[in-house]
């Protein structure tokens, strides 16, 4: 037997249920909130949509380039000296079955 001022510890159901209620009394509490919570997500979302269906999809052709020989400069040198520095780019493809 417990003795008269000791106390059964919760449960980790009863906190739970305690947390959930002190949320929805808090909620209760704040309208003003708890509308900003629900809606501004979906007006968020609404206006992506709404964005999206105003741009029409631009589909490009697909671009291949020759291989170049990484173990010499050689070839390089002349690319790199015929570029236009001011508009620097770069390009990276994989070599496997998704990108092949």
């Amino acid at each position: 037997m417990r003795a008269r001022g000791e106390r059964k510890e919760a449960g980790s159901w009863v906190k739970f249920r305690l947390l959930m209620w002190k949320n929805f009394v808090q909620q209760l509490r704040h309208p003003v909130q708890t509308a900003a919570e629900l809606l501004l997500p979906v007006l968020t979302m609404s206006l992506v949509l709404v964005l999206r269906s105003q741009i029409d999809p631009e589909v490009l052709e697909t671009r291949t380039y020759l291989p170049i020989p990484a173990h010499t400069l050689n070839y390089s040198v002349t690319v790199l000296g015929g570029m236009n520095l001011t508009r620097m780019s770069m390009a990276f493809s994989l070599e496997n079955a998704v990108a092949v």
